[in-house]
């Protein structure tokens, strides 16, 4: 005789809940929010979700993200780090990861433009009392969106002096992440005559400053992270701001971000992750709601009560929540350092943030390279027509975590474990 369990079993729902709170752009163990994070956050899942509509059209035509651009300033999003009392947002880096998340959720070339627009921004925090009032309500008033002509690993753009306070730069750089689009470009230099890298200010167009389009890889088209040239671009000397301390024998130094730079912008790159990896999952979810059909073997008269699947879709939330939560404690910690006075930067402190951002690097990396893969699992083979555009967020993910070498990332952490020796400070770490 067999036995019957006593226990009822639920329904499950036929349909999504109406909230999507579940898959907010935020882990379930997220840390309370104030009344003005909240406002913020609000407002980036509703400029996500229309983000989210076009993305598929914006990927297929490779159209440049100005009309997304323009949302971002009309919403105030893009001056989200600059101070309430100038005019901004009001927010610290806890909340712009989350945002961050949020619109790269929608579209991730959007989120990739807003990560580097907001390094602009943080850079605004490290110039003198006046000027950086000054610049705060600048970017306030003209909304100037930013992007970055920087990579460390081509040769460098050399700034020389033609008289008259003028200088000259000449140089090439590839990666140049929003450069196409921007108001405002921060573009790394060397100085000739002092040997010290500064941050040039471009305001294009500008004679001599080409972009070369050459950006044609397998993800994020709406990012553009290609390629320019400075050709005898002239510039004023006021907008050369330092970029490091002046060599001490004569000799160029390495760039310097500052001891928060490099940690800031690794925590931002992983949240751009976790954001693609988040829309997957959306997008997975509703397809999987509507249109996936159960399996000869399943006794499931729908897809979503398949018990496979279902099983299947929360290992891929708990991916999610493991690195959403090594997000959040990174964050915080980026954040606390953030609020410490330069003395109190010990090179432990540093060290150990590494290592955090580190963690955070490698678990972001995988989460949303395995589960922008594996909703194809769940999904199954319609899902691969090209009208929905699923692959769009493999595409975005497996492009962008190739920023650095992962497996870098996981050596460092292996010889902090095994002798405490802490990541070295590069311009990548």
């Amino acid at each position: 005789m067999t036995a019957v369990s006593p226990i009822k079993i639920a329904a499950r729902p036929q349909k999504a809940p109406a909230s999507l709170d579940y898959l907010r752009a935020r882990s379930l163990f997220d840390r309370p929010h104030s009344a003005l994070e909240e406002k913020w956050l609000a407002i980036a899942r509703d400029v996500s979700a229309e983000f989210a509509k076009t993305a598929v059209e914006g990927y297929r035509t490779r159209r440049p993200p100005r009309a997304e651009i323009a949302r971002l300033k009309e919403t105030g999003l893009s001056t989200l780090l600059i101070p309430e009392e100038f005019g901004g947002g009001g927010g610290d880096w806890r909340l712009v990861v989350e945002v961050i998340r949020e619109i790269a959720a929608g579209n991730a070339s959007v989120g990739v433009l807003l990560t580097h627009h907001y390094f602009g921004i943080e850079g605004i925090g490290s110039l003198p009392e006046p000027e950086r009032v000054g610049a705060w309500k600048d970017a306030v008033a003209t909304k100037h969106f930013r992007g970055v002509i920087a990579n460390p690993r081509d040769p460098e753009i050399v700034a020389t002096p033609i008289g008259n306070g003028k200088f000259a730069l000449n140089g090439r750089k590839s990666f140049c992440t929003g450069a196409a689009f921007a108001d405002q470009i921060g573009a790394q230099v060397r100085r000739a005559d002092t040997q010290q890298y500064v941050l040039a200010i471009l305001r294009p167009p500008l004679e001599g400053l080409t972009h070369l389009g050459d950006w044609d890889n397998i993800g994020l088209p709406q990012g553009d992270s290609g390629s320019f040239v400075l050709e005898n671009v002239i510039v004023d000397e006021k907008d050369l701001r330092a970029f490091g301390p002046p060599p001490e024998d004569g000799k160029p130094n390495e760039p310097n971000l500052g001891p928060l730079g490099v940690p800031s912008g690794n925590l931002a790159f992983s949240n751009v992750y976790l954001g693609t990896a988040i829309g997957a999952l959306r997008a997975a979810r509703d397809y999987i709601q509507t249109e996936t059909r159960p399996w000869i073997l399943s006794k499931a008269e729908r897809a979503a009560d398949d018990d496979l699947i279902i099983n299947g879709y929360g290992e891929l939330w708990l991916q999610l929540e493991q690195a959403l939560a090594v997000a959040n404690h990174a964050a915080e910690k980026v954040q606390q350092a953030k609020n410490l006075p330069p003395e109190a930067l010990t090179e432990d402190l540093l060290g150990e943030l590494r290592v955090v951002v580190a963690t955070l690097k490698v678990t972001a990396t995988r989460a949303s390279v395995d589960i922008t893969s594996t909703i194809f699992e769940l999904m199954g083979a319609r899902s691969t027509a090209n009208r929905y555009g699923f692959d769009r967020f493999w595409r975005d993910a497996r492009t962008y975590t190739l920023h650095s070498p992962v497996f870098y990332k996981v050596r460092e952490l292996g010889e902090w474990g095994l002798s405490g020796a802490y990541p070295p400070a590069t311009f990548y770490t």
